[in-house]
């Protein structure tokens, strides 16, 4: 069985759009956990309304929390011996469930992927026979954004304890991604577009609202803690999610100045300054080792290296 765990926050405009296209699926044997994220428009009504009239759906209804706490409950209560998550705001086709079952059964796999866009020229169904592999395609190198834990179909017994880390706002769904990849050992990606991903979710409202500023920073903190245990990884593995890191220091400090807030401009300074005394720079472009090192050595200077750097 599948457990599909939909966490909910005022999505009461797209709700029965996701709940309908997961009933609707030719996979039959599936649960679905509804979790109310202390809405306060009628997305809890339509839960419960949804749950009174299936039992397959359970709905939970917790204060607001944030889509972190909401997947980690859904998770505590899963049955099934697979998990997917959608999001309220999403929808999928109606073979969403059977492809990704089936790709895990065919390949002997841990993890499954569909792609959010169909990659032209590309075959329909990829093997990812490393958990380097796996990593590369969850970061976005191998088949364009597949970031998060929507599109995927995960094992619950991978699982285990593991839980989307309730700290971090930003990247919190992919570094769930990458901790689950580093205990897998193979995977497959299927490229058919079967999830259908609305990209206004709350990443947008920490870009554009500086009250969040502190929220969207913690995206650098979620890449940091995909290097705390590397043991299983190679060292090219390990040297891409590094590469990863640095690159979210540099996107936090341009968020940081894009809402004039020096304060967190020298912060991300000093974390890249940090982060180069800890971590090796192999593998970078010329360009990115000079940026990453005036940004960390050279903070007061950076912002003239900036301009020069992107007209070059």
């Amino acid at each position: 069985m599948i457990s599909v765990i939909v966490p909910v926050y005022n999505a009461e405009s797209m709700l029965r759009r996701c709940v309908d296209s997961i009933l609707r699926q030719s996979y039959s044997l599936f649960e679905i956990i509804l979790i109310d994220d202390g809405s306060d428009d009628l997305s809890g009504h339509i839960c419960d309304e949804y749950s009174k009239n299936d039992n397959r759906i359970t709905t939970i209804h917790q204060r607001n929390q944030g889509a972190s706490f909401a997947r980690n409950q859904g998770l505590d209560i899963a049955k099934g011996e697979y998990i997917a998550f959608v999001d309220s705001d999403d929808y999928v086709d109606s073979d969403y469930l059977k492809v990704l079952s089936n790709g895990i059964i065919s390949y002997e796999a841990d993890i499954c992927m569909t792609s959010l866009h169909v990659n032209q020229g590309m075959a329909k169904e990829i093997p990812l026979n490393i958990n380097c592999e796996i990593i590369s395609a969850i970061l976005g190198n191998c088949f364009g954004n597949n970031a998060g834990p929507m599109n995927k179909l995960f094992k619950r017994s991978i699982i285990g304890g593991l839980r989307f880390d309730k700290h971090v706002y930003l990247g919190e769904d992919t570094l769930f991604d990458v901790e689950y990849a580093k205990r897998c050992k193979k995977g497959v990606f299927i490229n058919e577009a079967l999830y259908h991903y609305d990209q206004s979710t709350a990443s947008a409202s920490y870009m554009s609202n500086p009250a969040k500023l502190d929220k969207y920073l913690t995206y650098a903190e979620s890449r940091r803690k995909m290097l705390s245990d590397t043991a299983m990884l190679s060292s090219s593995c390990r040297k891409m999610l590094v590469h990863a890191y640095l690159g979210s220091i540099l996107n936090c400090y341009y968020q940081s100045r894009y809402f004039h807030n020096r304060k967190a401009e020298m912060k991300m300074c000093l974390i890249m300054k940090e982060a180069q005394h800890k971590y090796s720079f192999s593998g970078l472009t010329t360009r990115q080792k000079l940026t990453y090192w005036i940004m960390g050595h050279l903070p007061n200077l950076f912002p003239f290296w900036n301009a020069i750097n992107t007209r070059i």
